[in-house]
């Protein structure tokens, strides 16, 4: 073969080697972007959460006990709504609503044909932090809000109820959320609250009072428990 006609197969062949080569190493930047997942946009993320309350502290500083001479804690079943305003933060309201449990012990009065049952309610504002990593989210968050305490003994038919009521000025948050799927995310997280009542009241026999609580004191709640997130 000429060495002319050589060198024209050569060429041919490298440009039918190479124009393959070169369509597959341009394909993938032909398709299209992947979207973004839902949590990397604006957007709201409804969650729900249940765990373990412990409590800390005293009522008021008149109580003769601390909360947890009387209570073993709480579960919380807790909903909650915030708006995406960066990928990085998000605002929304948290409420909880913590069934109680109660220890039967003399400084209660619980027990021996005393039936005692109880909740909490908590209303917040919470502002959170996210830091987005591959696949997960660590997260951190600060609030506020305002606690409802209600609490009932029953013997024998009769019962007295009795309730109590303040600001919770801070709320410290921590957790971590998994996507599990690109619109939900599953993980642990833990919540330290600051509740200090303001009123409590009594109702027994007809007899209702209400009373601004003068000798104040902080309380505290720590919830350790589980969050799933569906993000919209």
């Amino acid at each position: 073969m000429p060495l002319k006609n050589s060198a024209k197969l050569v060429v041919v062949l490298l440009i039918g080697l190479s124009a393959p080569a070169a369509a597959w190493g341009q394909a993938p930047a032909q398709g299209p972007a992947p979207a973004p997942a839902p949590n990397d946009r604006p957007g709201v993320d409804l969650s729900v959460r249940t765990g373990f309350a412990i409590p800390f502290g005293k009522a008021d500083a008149d109580a003769a006990n601390p909360l947890s001479n009387e209570l073993t804690g709480g579960i919380p079943i807790a909903l909650e709504a915030a708006a995406r305003i960066t990928p990085m933060i998000s605002a929304g309201l948290l409420f909880q609503f913590v069934p109680l449990l109660f220890k039967d012990t003399p400084e209660n009065n619980c027990g021996n044909g005393v039936s005692c049952s109880g909740a909490a309610y908590h209303l917040g504002a919470e502002l959170l932090f996210h830091f987005q990593q591959q696949g997960f989210a660590p997260w951190v968050g600060l609030g506020a809000g305002y606690e409802w305490l209600s609490l009932t003994a029953s013997e024998a038919g009769i019962s007295a109820t009795a309730g109590a009521n303040g600001f919770e000025f801070l709320m410290l948050q921590a957790g971590v959320d998994v996507r599990l799927a690109p619109q939900f995310s599953l993980g642990a997280f833990a919540m330290l609250s600051f509740t200090q009542y303001g009123s409590e009241s009594t109702a027994y026999g007809g007899n209702d009072v209400s009373s601004d609580v003068t000798d104040t004191s902080v309380h505290e709640w720590l919830v350790f428990g589980v969050r799933g997130t569906v993000g919209l």
